[in-house]
């Protein structure tokens, strides 16, 4: 009998034990269940975060293709408004030239003018990739470039001394059997030359957009042939620095012997008064 309860009381501690070890398993299989049900949801997430943003990336290429079709539109317009303005300018400029007679401005006038021409000068918008046309910024004309009667340009003139000097002048009459051209200097009132279209420096027509067309600009350290300050005659200048913005002026230092260095403290002047300089290559 007293064998038979051992027996029994074995029986029991085993059974007790097996009951913790299957508590324990059972505790480590729900452990197990909930990592495995959190990383379903995680996985659910992840995907459905995965489909929305494709989704979003498609409407959002869509918005982008919509808004660049949008700004071409747009830049289309401004380019032909800019064209417009430019050929308003030209034929005003044309009728002004024309009429007779005329009086000469006062200087202060005269040199307002001029510079209010130069800042309104057009900012070439070209499409993406173009490049700028001839006559914009530091880019000359081609060599059959024929300019018009209203046209304002640099003109290589004699004075009474017999001295040649670039002044700025005004096409007023063309002969195409010997291209030769009528100028008139715009601080003469009505002094006029008759000269050889090598003498002829056609103006740029556009600004350089100095963020879209660096290579439309001229480069530190060039010689150029510009409008010095508040004068009508151009000189031979070195690029100090270049525009940065399109609002921006050229800072140029002149020829200038009456300085130590032969060159005068920079100077600014705008893109519309800056061209290459005759016979000289860039630095």
């Amino acid at each position: 009998m007293g064998r038979s309860k051992q027996t029994n009381g074995i029986h029991k501690h085993n059974h007790h034990n097996q009951k913790n070890e299957a508590v324990e398993k059972m505790h480590l299989m729900l452990g197990d269940l909930r990592k495995s049900i959190f990383k379903v949801q995680e996985e659910r997430s992840h995907s459905e975060h995965t489909l929305m943003s494709s989704y979003l990336r498609q409407k959002l290429k869509g918005l982008y293709c919509t808004a660049m079709q949008d700004a071409q539109a747009e830049t289309t317009a401004i380019r032909d408004a800019l064209r417009r303005i430019t050929d308003i300018k030209q034929f005003l400029s044309q009728r002004v030239q024309l009429s007779q007679p005329k009086e000469k401005l006062r200087r202060g006038v005269l040199l307002s003018i001029l510079q209010q021409s130069a800042n309104s000068l057009p900012l070439w918008v070209g499409e993406l990739g173009e490049e700028s046309p001839p006559l914009s910024g530091s880019k000359p004309a081609p060599t059959d470039y024929i300019p018009q009667v209203g046209d304002k340009i640099a003109a290589r003139v004699k004075n009474n001394d017999g001295e040649e000097n670039w002044i700025l002048a005004t096409i007023t009459n063309h002969w195409p059997s010997t291209n030769r051209f009528e100028v008139e200097d715009v601080d003469e009132g009505n002094e006029k030359y008759r000269i050889a279209r090598s003498k002829v420096l056609p103006l740029p027509i556009y600004k350089a957009n100095p963020e879209t067309d660096p290579d439309a600009l001229f480069q530190v350290g060039d010689d150029v042939l510009a409008l010095y300050p508040q004068t009508t005659c151009f000189y031979h200048a070195i690029v100090h620095k270049r525009p940065e913005r399109a609002t921006d002026n050229y800072q140029l230092q002149f020829e200038d012997d009456s300085y130590p260095e032969g060159f005068s403290p920079p100077l600014q002047v705008g893109q519309r008064y800056v061209v290459n300089l005759p016979g000289k290559k860039k630095r």
